[in-house]
């Protein structure tokens, strides 16, 4: 019987097209996930094989090859995790992601805190510098701190440095005249730490973290007149 040229074809290390695709579909398929479809992980797992093949310092063993197609597959289902906004321990929404795409609405619910919000926000960001801005841009495109500074093009501890640079000016651009909140899990099932019933008072979201709804307004309310002067500003420059 003839060999293909699959089979015979050689890549690097001794390794045969042949070997990577049995490899490939053998991580594929002891890899299994409902979240990723076979011919999906398939495709990760040759290309992580690959990339191994020719970026590594010395000749892996078949092992090393599946191991490293096992952790490509198990790197795409955490990204598709946490692009849902799912984490990848327990399988839950994330409260973030839940405060993100949940909005819930009161009768008596005022919205100029949010408004104002979103108009002081592009004041803001003008704060940072360009080398600060990027930074931000490629964390929110990336999604980790390493792919982010691998996109700007510098190393890690510097990118966290800059990151932790733009953070604070934001911080602090945001809470100016005022001390920043802290979070707080004060309270319980019967009333919030300000004493309002949380019967009357107060929303559970799907993980059993309440928010009490007199409590927020308050705190728009006076986020709304701590940047009043903003939202003016940018009220005139849109007319």
């Amino acid at each position: 019987m003839t060999a293909t040229v699959a089979e015979t074809a050689t890549l690097a290390w001794g390794y045969t097209m042949a070997d990577v695709d049995r490899l490939a579909r053998f991580t594929a398929r002891i890899r299994n996930t409902s979240l990723v479809g076979f011919d999906e992980r398939y495709e990760t797992a040759w290309l992580a094989i690959i990339e191994r093949l020719y970026d590594g310092p010395e000749m892996p063993t078949s092992e090393d090859l599946i191991q490293v197609g096992k952790g490509a597959i198990r790197d795409e289902v955490n990204a598709l995790l946490h692009h849902r906004g799912i984490n990848n321990y327990t399988y839950q929404d994330t409260p973030n992601s839940w405060k993100y795409w949940s909005v819930i609405s009161a009768a008596d619910e005022d919205f100029t805190g949010r408004l104002v919000e979103r108009l002081a926000l592009p004041q803001v960001l003008a704060l940072l510098t360009p080398g600060e801005y990027e930074a931000i841009a490629a964390l929110a495109a990336n999604g980790t701190q390493a792919a982010a500074a691998a996109a700007v093009g510098i190393k890690p501890s510097a990118f966290t440095a800059r990151i932790a640079r733009a953070r604070q000016r934001i911080i602090e651009a945001w809470f100016e005249h005022e001390t920043p909140r802290k979070s707080t899990t004060k309270g319980n099932d019967i009333a919030c730490s300000a004493g309002h019933p949380r019967a009357t008072h107060s929303t559970k979201d799907s993980l059993g973290h309440w928010d009490c709804r007199t409590c927020r307004r308050r705190r728009d309310l006076a986020g709304y007149h701590r940047r009043k002067p903003l939202a003016k500003t940018s009220a005139a420059a849109l007319d």
